[in-house]
């Protein structure tokens, strides 16, 4: 009798697992477990909002319900954007992605090897705010990797690595301001210009 009690809280034990797991998905700590630090700590992206699954490598702003393409789920605002598999996204035809507010794109949700993009983001506009990008690869980037202006704010860039790009790698301009950047890999642009202005 004593057996099957624990034998029976033990299967509840780990049947709770994936849901612990999927839980942490867009938590909004650094390092898992850790706080955010920095004039953008404050931001707290998609964490309890809509999850949004990137289930294709279509780069394309079209689309329906929770999955989709990454630039059509950054375009809506309000999420939680998770990866279903370890994808290469080309995205620099498109130019880079506009993130809308209250966004985590969330890298570290997908399975080794991770997330690589060839193309970068863009987050503008003073009413712009609250918004998490970690754990992905940028490569050949259009332009800035990572393109943070107008006063947009609230705003952290962790784990992060890019190279390639064509302009700056990173940049905060226009205003922008309570930026994190947190964490990041960065190697040469393309161009002559600065790796991060």
């Amino acid at each position: 009798m004593r057996f099957s009690r624990l034998l029976g809280l033990v299967v509840v034990a780990f049947s709770l697992i994936p849901t612990i797991a999927w839980a942490q998905t867009c938590a909004n700590t650094g390092v898992p477990g850790t706080p955010y630090e920095g004039f953008g700590s404050v931001a707290t992206g998609g964490a309890g909002l809509t999850v949004f699954t990137v289930n294709t490598t279509t780069d394309s702003v079209a689309g329906t319900g929770n999955s989709g393409a990454l630039r059509y789920g950054a375009s809506l605002g309000n999420r939680c954007i998770q990866f279903s598999a370890a994808f290469t996204l080309n995205t620099a035809a498109g130019g880079r992605i506009a993130v809308a507010s209250n966004t985590t794109i969330d890298g570290w949700s997908a399975p080794s090897p991770g997330v690589t993009m060839d193309g970068g983001f863009t987050m503008s506009g003073a009413a712009l705010s609250n918004i998490i990008i970690r754990g992905l690869r940028l490569r050949s980037c259009p332009g800035d990797c990572i393109d943070i202006t107008t006063g947009a704010s609230n705003i952290i860039i962790s784990h992060v690595s890019a190279g390639g790009s064509t302009d700056e790698l990173m940049s905060v301009t226009g205003g922008a301001h309570d930026v994190s950047f947190l964490h990041n890999i960065m190697s040469g642009p393309s161009s002559t210009h600065p790796t991060v202005s």
